[in-house]
């Protein structure tokens, strides 16, 4: 508000100062200067501030009044009244000062009045938006109100956007030209990085032709991006640049489906060989006060923790605070069993195909903040004290969904993590007890999953794990391989599972040692009589070297992403009704392999 009256002040100062025929070069400042904050005007103020009654018609500050009038109502999108405004102050443009007529023709392109500009470049109405919006950008960031002849920019805001002939996609100068501009104006803008980090590794080993090629499918797979009205640009080979003026659900959205194009095979020039991606995204969204620097920082300087496959949203420090402080009242508030919701992702036997179980994830979601990250929740949670009860809610409603599931299918079994705090004593145990009892559920019916952690820090978590045994509760190390792996475990627990991490099974097909990890955990579990799941399996090339392997429970997008809880019931009655299970009766195995006969 102090910036808004300071600048109302000098636009009104200056007014008063004006003479006719004169416009100096303090008031082309002061259009710069209001130009910046025009979002935070009306038409109303503004014509107050320039009070136009007793003006003589045709005079500078008549005009001038007009103009501002004018800018105001394009801003607020009123482009109806800005045109009357303009056809109003136009005759007597032609005697003002060159300034004052520059001025006017800016704000007759950025409403559509100077239709012949148009015309005369043959656009489509389409391609008429997009030139004023071009326009828009240039006449607020580089103060061309009133200084730069709409002539000498007309060219440059007429070609649009300037590309890389190679791949079509748009220089990289241009593209942060675009988001500064953007940000300036107050306009939504979003930016994004996406890695595609195997390509360097690709063209290291690959003849030029074949990494040219490669390089080209890339390129044709971005065009989902283009496509949905995004514009990208080239960083390097490995990395690309995404800017998005639109609203940031559409650009999200539009990543997803990127990532999701990204992922597939891309077949290797003259050979029968083919490189799988697993690319990653960070994006952010501009806010109150962000400059085009400071969003292009927040994506690429600030420290990331590359997830294969997803985005990685990052939000400013003033949201992020403001989001932390919105969180922590709503784990303290009334509405956590509202918010905290869980959902099931389908654990399948791809030989029998049939569903077997579901694991319960936590899902955040609420109108104020949205959907957010679990592990965003669980930091808070733990940071206010909540976490317990958090902790409650999340076993209570997977156990409340296992009762559901059971009354469809008596064998089906409910997957609950538990983490080590949790284990610490054995309080959340008795809880999770005292839920099964109360739905009429056996401890059967639910099994926990632990982390590694959970069994290093085994002088605290002994008691509890023993609880768990003692009434009778299926464990399952989870992601095992990628935490302390002590083998030990494996011979020490009874009546437990594995779950492979999903990081090897996305890899085994291009990376001997992960398909090696894969054999080897495959193979221990059999021999010890454990039961063993295929973590993030998302392809049928996946599902079917499992099958070889021996490995017959999957969870992963290849089936089903998680779900709510009728949606599971569903799945559970009929899977076909979701996905085709694949064929795991043959298999050829990966493009350069022999064919892989099941191994026993």
């Amino acid at each position: 508000p102090a910036q808004i009256l300071e600048t109302l002040t000098r636009i009104v100062d200056v007014a008063e100062q004006l003479k006719d025929g004169e416009f100096d070069n303090r008031a082309s400042d002061v259009v710069g200067n209001y130009a910046r904050h025009i979002g935070a005007f009306n038409a109303a103020r503004l014509a107050h501030a320039f009070e136009l009654r007793g003006k003589p018609v045709g005079s500078t500050r008549w005009v001038l009044g007009q103009l501002h009038i004018a800018t105001t109502d394009i801003a607020e999108g009123d482009l109806v009244a800005a045109r009357r405004r303009l056809r109003v102050a136009a005759p007597h443009l032609p005697s003002q000062n060159e300034a004052l007529r520059n001025y006017g023709a800016w704000l007759q392109i950025l409403c559509g009045e100077r239709i012949e500009l148009l015309d005369r470049a043959r656009v489509t109405e389409e391609e008429s938006l997009a030139i004023r919006k071009r326009a828009l950008r240039r006449f607020v960031v580089r103060d061309l109100g009133g200084i730069v002849p709409i002539e000498e920019c007309l060219e440059e805001i007429m070609a649009g956007t300037p590309t890389d002939p190679s791949t079509g996609m748009v220089l990289l100068p241009a593209l942060r030209s675009l988001l500064d501009e953007t940000v300036a104006i107050g306009t939504p803008a979003q930016l994004a990085s996406v890695g595609v980090p195997e390509m360097l590794k690709a063209a290291d080993r690959l003849d030029p032709d074949q990494a040219r090629h490669l390089i080209e499918q890339v390129v044709r797979r971005f065009s989902v991006a283009s496509d949905a009205g995004l514009t990208v640009a080239r960083l390097d080979l490995d990395r690309y640049v995404l800017f998005g003026d639109g609203s940031q659900q559409h650009f999200e959205a539009t990543i997803d489906t990127l990532l999701e194009a990204l992922r597939e095979r891309l077949p290797i020039e003259g050979t029968t060989d083919a490189l799988r991606l697993e690319p990653f995204a960070r994006a952010t969204a501009a806010v109150a006060g962000d400059t085009g620097y400071s969003v292009w920082e927040r994506v690429f300087s600030t420290p990331r923790v590359v997830v294969p496959g997803a985005v990685e949203f990052v939000i400013s420090d003033s949201e992020a605070s403001e989001q932390r402080y919105k969180l922590v009242q709503a784990l303290l508030g009334d509405s956590l069993d509202r918010t905290a919701q869980v959902e099931f992702q389908p654990i399948v036997d791809v030989r029998e195909r049939r569903v077997v179980g579901f694991e319960s994830l936590l899902r955040w979601e609420s109108e104020e903040l949205g959907r957010l990250s679990p592990v965003v929740v669980f930091e808070a949670a733990e940071q206010s004290g909540a976490i317990g009860r958090l902790e409650q809610v999340v076993v209570s409603a997977a156990v409340q969904g296992a009762a559901a599931l059971r009354a469809v299918d008596p064998a089906c079994r409910v997957n609950v993590n538990l983490t080590p705090a949790q284990l610490r004593d054995t309080a959340m145990v008795e809880h999770l007890s005292s839920e099964c009892h109360r739905h009429g559920l056996s401890p059967s019916a639910i099994a926990v999953e632990l982390t590694e952690s959970a069994l290093v820090d085994h002088d605290r978590s002994s008691e509890a794990l023993e609880l768990l045994a003692e009434r009778g509760f299926v464990t399952t190390l989870d992601d095992f391989g990628t935490g302390y792996s002590n083998l030990a475990y494996l011979v020490a627990m009874r009546n437990m599972g594995l779950k492979i991490d999903g990081s090897f099974v996305r890899r085994m097909l291009e990376d001997e040692r992960a398909d090696a990890v894969c054999r080897m955990l495959i193979s221990a579990a059999e021999s010890l009589g454990m039961s063993i799941v295929a973590e993030q399996v998302e392809t049928d090339e996946h599902a079917l070297r499992l099958d070889a392997l021996g490995c017959t429970l999957h969870q992963g997008y290849r089936y089903a992403p998680s779900m709510t809880l009728e949606a599971a019931a569903a799945v559970l009655a009929d899977p076909t009704s979701v996905w085709a299970w694949p064929d795991v009766t043959t298999f050829d195995g990966p493009s350069d392999e022999p064919t892989l006969p099941r191994e026993p």
